[in-house]
């Protein structure tokens, strides 16, 4: 049965005249469809919507996963970093004590040195485990500023302390401005 003919049955009765012509406009160009057809092709695209909604949930499931992924390779990506960086500094250090030794520098006062040094220019390939730019420059500049670093201990000393390190001035009597007994007591043990 096409709407128009139940349309139109509608419309025989004085009681529901008005509700079929507010149909008849409201539905144009499908009042000439068949009612099965018409109800099928309804159906088809509600099914089809219910699968496309199905899919776009799939999709975000599927976005969320990998934006998850994204985090873990940000992770690893900084995992990596970090073992290149210990890596680069294994490479710098070793090249530097050999580099430090040969430019006559204190073999106890290599970490202090490698510290004070200006590294600016050096760089390390930790492909090849190279080195570049820890140049006889590089130590030159360290011993006109830290002249100490270069002095070699007397056997048995230790090496000379950097200014401002802490070294100087014995510390005072401790002893002598101590009260009573246990000032007597400080002052015996420096005998």
């Amino acid at each position: 049965m096409k709407l128009t003919e139940a349309i139109e049955a509608l419309g025989k009765a004085e009681a529901t005249k008005a509700l079929a012509e507010t149909l008849k406009a409201e539905l144009g160009p499908l009042a000439g469809e068949d009612a099965k057809e018409l109800s099928t092709r309804f159906i088809a695209s509600a099914e089809r919507a219910t699968k496309a909604e199905g899919q776009v949930k799939e999709l975000t499931e599927a976005a969320k996963a990998v934006a998850g992924q994204g985090k873990e390779i940000e992770a690893l990506k900084a995992k990596v970093s970090g073992f290149e960086n210990e890596k680069r500094e294994t490479i710098l250090a070793r090249e530097f004590s050999a580099r430090a030794v040969e430019a006559g520098l204190s073999t106890a006062a290599v970490a202090t040195a490698r510290k004070l040094a200006d590294l600016s220019e050096v760089q390390v390939d930790i492909e090849k485990g190279a080195v570049t730019g820890l140049t006889k420059e590089v130590f030159e500049g360290l011993k006109a500023a830290h002249p100490v670093l270069f002095a070699a201990p007397a056997a048995g000393q230790a090496p000379p302390l950097p200014a401002g390190s802490g070294g100087g001035a014995p510390p005072p009597n401790v002893g002598d401005s101590l009260p009573g007994g246990v000032g007597l007591l400080v002052q015996a043990g420096r005998l």
